[in-house]
């Protein structure tokens, strides 16, 4: 099957509409597509504050148990550095040289995952198909997991809402251990399916876990004085901090009571506008705090990401107010929610009403999953 299509409906204008005022905006008060002054900043604050708790750990510079509060810190700048550089950059809106955004997306591997990998299952699974089961690897959770109406629902789902945060807690100790080598070892992610991964991304995958594994754990036992135990307790106590993190990020932004189901009209055929789709399928959380765009790289503006990936995140507050007038304006569905725990309430809700036999969600995706070729 081809690749999945969405409707025109030439009668609805709201892309057109945010694109007309987007530019007009970004063209009154001087600003590119890129980061420019502000994203340099940013990397020099957020590395700077993850290279200094990095070297309290390296020299032993707190002493146990102190330092599992270090290693906590450390865990939140590492998700934080990948949130405000990486993102960007693997989006290409961090600079307008090429290279300086393929050098910045290698932040990835410094937190021990794969740029190249996360280049497939994030920019294109995710962001072309959002919220549509088989093909959005982001919410391909089975059978541990319920994330989508199209999914199927086991009788263990019905807890889902009270084991799901555990979950999240463990997730990037599974992307560093486990997901990278399980997805370059498919030739099939998501939707898409085509050559074999290049060999020397296998060779790059191996040696940057290596030595990932090597400044994260080894370094710090030879130079710090504390025990092998003390550090893969710290180790831990960092992981379990990215990954709750991570859930109250990314989950709090398309997995939400309020999101709408997919509007399938058949097998790869969507009845809606792709941006109308994002709209619906896509939540923010407190778009106008300037504090929450430092720290999650833009993400709590997550509908206007989706619509613009390619237009880095310290523009996202003004492009938001726009998303939201247009929407207003045209009777559409606009997602956002007072603050991240309002969203992490709601996505707690989306699971028990998912995963409860008696309330359950069911969509109509079509039996056949299409195939793209990458």
């Amino acid at each position: 099957m081809g690749a999945i299509r969405y409707h025109h409906h030439d009668a609805n204008p709201f892309f057109a509409t945010v694109k007309a005022r987007s530019e007009a905006w970004m063209k009154a008060t001087g600003r590119t597509r890129y980061g420019g002054w502000r994203i340099y900043l940013k990397s020099a604050f957020w590395l700077g504050t993850y290279f200094g708790l990095y070297s309290l750990l390296l020299f032993g510079l707190v002493p146990f148990p102190y330092s599992l509060l270090v290693w906590a810190g450390f865990g939140f700048a590492m998700l934080l550095i990948s949130l405000n550089i990486g993102h960007d950059a693997s989006h290409g809106s961090f600079s307008s040289n090429s290279k300086v955004n393929a050098v910045f997306s290698y932040v990835f591997e410094l937190i021990g995952t794969s740029s190249y990998l996360w280049g497939i299952m994030h920019n294109k699974a995710h962001h072309g198909f959002v919220n549509l089961h088989v093909n959005d690897v982001a919410i391909q959770t089975e059978p541990m997991l319920r994330l989508s109406p199209d999914a199927p629902l086991y009788s263990w789902h019905r807890w889902q809402h009270l084991y799901a945060f555990p979950l999240y807690s463990i997730s990037t100790l599974f992307w560093v251990l486990l997901k990278d080598f399980k997805f370059i070892s498919k030739q099939k992610i998501g939707p898409f399916k085509g050559a074999p991964h290049p060999w020397y991304q296998y060779v790059l995958l191996v040696g940057t876990k290596l030595i990932y594994f090597g400044y994260i754990i080894v370094l710090p036992v030879m130079f710090s004085g504390a025990s092998l135990w003390e550090i893969l307790l710290g180790f831990l106590i960092m992981h379990l901090t990215m990954g709750i993190t991570l859930g109250l990020t990314f989950q709090t932004t398309h997995a939400v009571e309020e999101t709408c189901d997919p509007k399938w009209a058949k097998a790869g055929e969507i009845d809606n506008t792709w941006a109308v789709h994002v709209l619906e399928s896509t939540s923010d959380f407190k778009t106008d705090s300037k504090l929450l765009n430092f720290l999650y790289g833009g993400l709590n503006s997550h509908v206007a990401h989706h619509i613009y990936p390619n237009i880095s995140h310290v523009h996202y507050p003004g492009i938001s107010k726009i998303i939201k007038e247009v929407a207003e304006e045209l009777d559409l569905v606009y997602i956002e929610n007072p603050n991240m725990w309002a969203a992490a309430l709601s996505h707690i809700q989306y699971l028990k009403q998912l995963g409860d036999p008696k309330t359950a969600r069911m969509g109509s995706m079509p039996a056949v999953s299409p195939i793209h070729n990458t």
